[in-house]
């Protein structure tokens, strides 16, 4: 079902008109690849690598600029959080909750450097709210075209932020449509399995990072609560 929902999308976003031609362009043939932290794999075919993984999102660079994106959390600010005054708010994507749209636009420019062009959205059946988007955006003076899923993390109304989760692909306009089939293929080859970082690898060692960050935190509140 996931596959037909995914191919339906793009059909559907795409348009009938500028899909066509690529529907006699087979996928490149992939070679299923897993990530170096042990939490999944991707198929990948000629000319692509996988440039980053962690605990089953992945991230993959192709040919001509492209990329793969899979399950990926950005951080949006609501505007009305106390936060908005921090300097760090500055380069924080910014949008009310659930404005997927906004989101986007925010995340575009204050993350990749990217000016928002255009953008035509797919309800998703049975979730409420997520979307597939097709958009454009111009980066460092070239075009972009993207094809993705989007939803949104919310943490209720007293947080100061929540997630925008996306999965997407993407290529330079003039060669995404040859591209896409491939690229739908990747997406459709995605498998994350669940299990937690493999000792020793970059996922593994930044998830104790953060537990030793935790841990100290703790150790310091409860020193100060102590102390009162």
């Amino acid at each position: 079902m996931k596959r037909i929902a995914l191919f339906a999308a793009a059909v559907t976003l795409c348009g009938v008109a500028s899909f066509t031609p690529i529907m006699p362009v087979a996928a490149q043939a992939l070679h299923q690849t897993q990530f170096d932290d042990g939490t999944g794999s991707i198929g990948l075919p000629e000319g692509w690598h996988i440039s980053g993984a962690y605990r089953g999102a992945v991230q993959c660079t192709g040919p001509n600029g492209a990329a793969i994106v899979m399950k990926m959390p950005w951080a949006i600010l609501s505007p009305q959080s106390s936060l908005m005054g921090l300097p760090a708010a500055q380069q924080t994507p910014v949008a009310m909750p659930g404005d997927i749209m906004t989101a986007l636009r925010e995340v575009l420019q204050k993350k990749v450097g990217a000016s928002l062009k255009s953008v035509r959205a797919s309800r998703v059946r049975g979730a409420s709210p997520a979307y597939y988007l097709l958009y454009e955006y111009v980066q460092g003076g070239r075009s972009y075209t993207a094809l993705g899923y989007f939803a949104p993390l919310t943490y209720g109304p007293s947080s100061p932020s929540w997630q925008l989760y996306s999965s997407a692909v993407v290529a330079p306009t003039p060669v995404f449509p040859k591209m896409l089939r491939t690229m739908l293929s990747m997406w459709r080859s995605w498998h994350p399995n669940g299990e937690e970082p493999l000792e020793g690898s970059s996922s593994a060692i930044f998830d104790k990072i953060m537990k030793q960050k935790r841990l100290s935190q703790e150790i310091i509140q409860e020193q100060f609560r102590e102390q009162l």
